[in-house]
């Protein structure tokens, strides 16, 4: 029997506590339509679905990752977010694509959308990371993305980045991807053009020479750039800072990893529900208990392996495994490499 389609978009006013759902703007959904209207295979009422949203509007992730995977499973394009990403157009992301390229440089236009990303994506966990005269821009996410979300997100701002710089400058060396190469990758090269593609890796990011953290932008206008952050500010100030049930568990299960106290029922007990609730709230928020252990341990164990010289036993005491070997499994299973090669030769 076929899984059934669901043609509709969840809105966070069907949620009584919306102000704790992460959502996406419906602005960063207008490429998608671009793709998707070319597809014979959509049907009609899932496409005015898209049509019918107000850009201003804000929209559950686990809602849009619902509706790209039905989308998905009707065409069978696993290429979709490569597509849509090259599907944008100059201005699709409103403000924040304005004040990012108008910016002096490229470390200030990381900076802006680093401080406003949450005006387009609440779940977006963006940092700079340095070494070997490198740097990476790691796109990380408070919620689990699916695969064409993660690469739209990559491909959006590689491509804004290259758009930005001047051509001769030396541009983006690598684009780093968490998941396997695909047997079928001519989109990613197509996607990603004058970039090493390294699959499988600790992290999705964009990588390239430090040094172009400080080359000019090509479009920069310091009176258009500071007008357009004066009114992000605005917006920002508007928009309350909110905790989903997921980051408020992710918090906990920072915590009490130290301690060994890693499972779910402890957490919950911590937030004065049971482990059912638990369960059915963050499967609402998409996401689950499991997964979110799994990926802050992956997240920790880079942090530790990257800045500190902590032995493995330690750094598999602080994620909570009660043994080395567990930890080298698991970080063999994240990554396809051992701790011992990541430090040595990934992040050297």
């Amino acid at each position: 029997m076929e899984t059934p389609v669901t043609t509709s978009i969840e809105t966070p006013s069907s949620h009584t506590n919306s102000t704790e759902i992460l959502c996406f703007s419906a602005q960063t959904l207008k490429p998608f339509l671009a793709i998707l209207s070319q597809k014979p295979e959509i049907p009609g009422q899932l496409l005015e679905t898209f049509r019918d949203l107000d850009p201003k509007r804000r929209i559950p992730i686990s809602a849009v990752l619902k509706l790209l995977n039905n989308a998905i499973q009707l065409t069978g394009d696993e290429d979709l977010g490569l597509r849509a990403a090259r599907a944008i157009d100059s201005g699709d992301f409103d403000v924040l694509e304005y004040a990012a390229s108008s910016s002096a440089t490229l470390r200030e236009a990381i900076e802006i959308i680093q401080r406003y990303i949450r005006l387009l994506d609440d779940s977006a966990d963006f940092s700079l990371q340095y070494w070997n005269g490198k740097a990476s821009l790691v796109l990380n996410s408070i919620l689990p993305l699916n695969r064409a979300a993660t690469d739209f997100r990559l491909a959006g701002v590689y491509r804004g980045i290259f758009r930005s710089i001047s051509s001769d400058e030396h541009g983006i060396s690598e684009v780093w991807f968490r998941i396997r190469r695909p047997e079928k990758d001519q989109e990613y090269t197509l996607t990603f053009p004058k970039a090493t593609l390294r699959f499988q890796m600790p992290f999705d990011a964009v990588v390239f020479d430090a040094e172009l953290l400080d080359a000019p932008l090509i479009n920069s206008d310091p009176k258009l750039h500071d007008v357009l952050r004066q009114h992000m500010e605005v917006l920002l100030s508007e928009r309350p800072r909110t905790e989903s049930l997921t980051e408020r568990v992710r918090k906990l299960i920072e915590t009490e990893l130290p301690k060994g106290k890693t499972n779910a029922v402890h957490i919950a007990s911590i937030l004065d529900m049971s482990r059912r609730t638990l369960t059915r709230r963050l499967e609402q928020e998409g996401t689950s208990y499991k997964t979110l252990l799994d990926d802050l341990r992956r997240r920790l164990a880079l942090r530790y392996l990257e800045t500190t010289r902590m032995d493995m036993g330690k750094i598999a005491y602080l994620l909570g495994f009660s043994q080395t070997t567990a930890f080298h499994r698991a970080f063999r299973r994240w990554t396809d490499y051992t701790p011992h090669k990541y430090r040595r030769e990934v992040h050297r």
